[in-house]
Parts: C-alpha cells; sequence; structure tokens
C-alpha cells in the first residue's frame, strides 16, 4: 500500500485563527495496540486526526 504523508492534516490548511481555535479544542487520546477508537454504533460526535502512528479500519457484517 503506497503511504501519502500528511494527506490528512486538514488543521494545518485551514486559517491560523481558525486552526488554533480548532486545537484549542481538541483532546488528544493516546491508543494502546488493542485499543479501538471508536466502534459502528457510536454516537457521531466527534472528528479525528491522527497525529503519530497508523490505525486499522474494519467494517464487518454477518455475511462477513
Amino acid at each position: 500500500m503506497r503511504k501519502i504523508l500528511n494527506l490528512h492534516n486538514w488543521i494545518a490548511e485551514l486559517p491560523e485563527e481558525i486552526g488554533l481555535e480548532v486545537i484549542s479544542r481538541c483532546v488528544t487520546r493516546v491508543l494502546s495496540d488493542e485499543d479501538c477508537l471508536f466502534r459502528l454504533g457510536d454516537p457521531s460526535d466527534a472528528c479525528f486526526q491522527v497525529v503519530k502512528g497508523k490505525l486499522k479500519f474494519c467494517n464487518f457484517n454477518h455475511a462477513g
């Protein structure tokens, strides 16, 4: 899989004043290898930006 660096640094693309406001409202979370960031059915009340590391996305249903 090809890696594209800084593809999703959406905060850096905002005007400085707005970016600083977004950052002031952010909460940093540190996840361990088997931690889950969110699950299907969780409320849609957050936006995420990975600062360091990588995430594995899985979407399974009863059919596989």
